[in-house]
């Protein structure tokens, strides 16, 4: 049997604090989520993509630098949080794999997301495949604690031969 594939991306409000439990007062805040859906034969069924209006955060200087958000903008033409982890839910319940790059930061992220909004977070429900874990022993980039480090996005598609837009 082949797998569906929810291949997803957050934007946040800032770094997790992996110690912390997901839904702790100073952990970040999901700022945009991105998902394409893939049927069986890889072939996307859909694509969504939703800023997320601050509900009582804002959004962290560091990381709209990064990111490009500021919490103006969230404001403006955010949705609710709930509308964006309705869908992310609903395609954990059908059995989607959730496939992103470093997926225990975007999974960690919305479980607690899920846990904020009163929502069963899915943790034991929620198939996930790690594309940088997955991209390691294909890089091969020396590291300093292990004998290959994660790859960086950029370095993962260098490595391929794929343009970062």
């Amino acid at each position: 049997m082949k797998n569906k594939y929810a291949v997803i991306d957050t934007e946040t409000s800032g770094l997790l604090d992996f110690r912390q439990p997901a839904d702790a007062p100073r952990q970040p805040r999901l700022a945009a989520l991105a998902m394409i859906m893939l049927d069986e034969n890889l072939s996307v069924e859909r694509e969504l993509s939703f800023l997320i209006r601050p509900d009582g955060w804002e959004m962290g200087a560091e990381a709209g630098a990064i990111n490009g958000l500021t919490t103006e903008m969230l404001k403006q033409h955010g949705k609710p949080v709930i509308y964006a982890l309705n869908f992310y839910a609903g395609f954990v319940a059908q059995g989607y794999v959730v496939a992103a790059y470093n997926a225990q930061f975007d999974t960690k992220l919305l479980r607690g997301e899920m846990r904020r909004a009163g929502i069963n977070d899915r943790f034991e429900r929620t198939l996930n495949v790690c594309l940088m874990r997955a991209m390691t022993d294909i890089c091969r980039l020396p590291g300093r604690v292990s004998q290959f480090k994660f790859p960086k996005l950029s370095e993962a598609c260098a490595h391929l031969g794929l343009v970062q837009p």
